[in-house]
This record gives structure tokens, sequence and C-alpha cells, in this order.
């Protein structure tokens, strides 16, 4: 592989199981390049080592480029080689509310989880993951709305502009 880039962050959840949504958005779709790029989501812990989380709904099939496309598991297949999206990717798995992965686990004791994703053969293609904002959840609780970044950034110069029009004020 080439271009690899990983995330690994310690997690415990309050409840036994948790999950998370996720899309992939590849231009190895509809190319010659076929296969060529590779993700997981990969859990360790007490009663998990090297687990894949990203499996296509209700199998045991590792989601890939091969396993979801136009032919296989359809379902869960957006081509975008005409640009019906407005993003690069020729194809998306997840495209209709997004991929969920998860697991059983262990209350309160201490996971990994490693994101990876890599070029496999080529570099002239690119591949990426998306992950649901607040999606991230110990199963039975409900997450909360995360904000976008410019709503933040937005509501602290409303305060800041506020704080200055009472200081003018008085």
């Amino acid at each position: 592989t080439a271009d690899a880039v990983t995330l690994t962050f310690q997690f415990k959840s309050a409840t036994p199981s948790f999950s998370f949504r996720y899309l992939f958005g590849s231009e190895e779709y509809n190319s010659d390049f076929v296969g060529s790029d590779a993700f997981a989501f990969v859990l360790n812990g007490p009663d998990a080592v090297d687990v894949n989380l990203a499996k296509v709904p209700s199998t045991s099939t590792d989601v890939t480029i091969d396993s979801v496309n136009g032919s296989s598991n359809s379902a869960y297949f957006a081509d975008n080689s005409q640009g019906l999206y407005d993003i690069q990717y020729n194809g998306l798995v997840g495209s209709a509310g997004g991929m969920q992965a998860g697991a059983a686990v262990q209350v309160d004791a201490t996971y990994t989880l490693t994101i990876v994703i890599a070029d496999s053969f080529d570099s002239a293609f690119d591949s990426a993951l998306f992950l649901g904002a607040g999606s991230f959840v110990a199963d039975g609780f409900e997450s909360a709305p995360v904000p976008e970044p410019t709503t933040w950034i937005g509501g602290l110069a409303l305060a800041a502009l506020a704080a200055r029009s009472l200081r003018k004020s008085r």
C-alpha cells in the first residue's frame, strides 16, 4: 500500500455496544484500478483482536470496492460517475444516510479503534472516509448535535460583538 493514513484512539463504552456512521468514496470506481484502495475500522480490546468493523450489513463481508458496487450489494452504492453528487469520487458507499459500523463491547473496558485507508498499486486515484458528525455513540444513548465549526465561530463572533456593544453603552 501507499499513502496510508491512520487515526487511532482509545475509548470506553458505558453500554455493551457502540456504533458510528460512515461513508466511503472513491475515484477507483468504474476505472481500471478497481479494488486497489483499502480501508478498515480495526477494533482491539479484551474480546476483540484486529476485528474489521466495516462490513456489508447482515454479512461477514468486508466493505471494499469489489464487494459494494453497481453489481454487488448495490443497495449500499451510488454511482457518481456522472456527477450526481457534488463530490469528486466516482462511487459512494453509504450515500443514503451512511453505513453503520459497531460492535458488542465490555462496559468500562478499554478498546482501541484504528481507522486506516490506503492506496494499493496506484497513486492516481483517491479514496476517502467520512465519519458521521456526532454518530460515535454508546448504543442506547442519544448523541448530542455537533455544531459545524462555522456555527461556533459565528457564535463567538456574535458574543464578542455583544460584549463590545455592552461595554460601549455603559
